[in-house]
């Protein structure tokens, strides 16, 4: 019997490591009227960004959500928040699939700051 290849343990993998090293997230697709929750790999990385001279912090948080539990890729009318960031609503920017194509990340815009 031959072993099995690690794109036969995909799903299983990926599902696994999202539901106990991820973070519940409130995410509400387009056009949906309410929120769900659903389980997510985030990333809440800053860093310093040079702005006229001086240096601000900036936030770079990137979402990774199985495509499994959303189907279509997040567009900008998708809405997240964050257990890590309460009370702040986001929305996706520069969605992608991830490496090994089962996942979409995205960082994420304040949407009171967007336009």
């Amino acid at each position: 019997m031959p072993l099995p290849r690690l794109e036969d343990l995909d799903r299983l993998l990926d599902r696994t490591t999202t539901d106990v090293l991820g973070d519940t997230i409130r995410y509400r697709p387009a056009n949906a009227p309410v929120f769900g929750t659903i389980s997510a790999v985030v990333d809440y990385r800053d860093g310093a960004v040079a702005f006229g001279g001086g240096e601000v912090m900036a936030q770079d948080v990137k979402v990774s959500v199985l495509m499994v539990d959303v189907p279509a890729k997040p567009s900008k009318d998708v809405r997240v928040q964050l257990p890590k960031i309460p009370g702040r609503t986001f929305r996706p920017i520069g969605t992608r699939r991830d490496e090994a194509g089962t996942n979409w990340e995205f960082e994420v815009q304040d949407v009171a700051t967007s336009a």
